[in-house]
């Protein structure tokens, strides 16, 4: 059991590229070019797949936001209100 030796590479760096490869996987089934065997390992190779670059993408965020703070560039919630005319804190108006 394995791909014909015709199959193209097909090289998936995205989500978008993930969902290219299981649409052709699963036309491939339904054609039974593929062994159904061989599309369940590549569906949850591609889940997997997709948890990864999830998480890559979380590390590479929470990265430039821990170097905005190191940086001085972010300020706390607390601070916006020196922002304000007078210094004062916006009060709530009554209904």
């Amino acid at each position: 059991m394995s791909l014909p030796a015709e199959t193209p590479a097909f090289p998936v760096r995205s989500a978008r590229d993930v969902c290219g490869l299981l649409s052709e996987t699963i036309h491939d089934v339904r054609t039974g070019r593929v062994d159904p065997r061989i599309a369940n390992t590549v569906g949850y190779l591609a889940s997997v797949l997709v948890r990864a670059l999830e998480v890559g993408e979380l590390e590479e965020r929470l990265a430039a936001l821990e170097g905005a703070v190191r940086a001085g560039c972010l300020v706390s919630a607390s601070s916006f209100h020196h922002d304000l005319p007078g210094g004062d804190r916006p009060t709530e108006e009554a209904p």
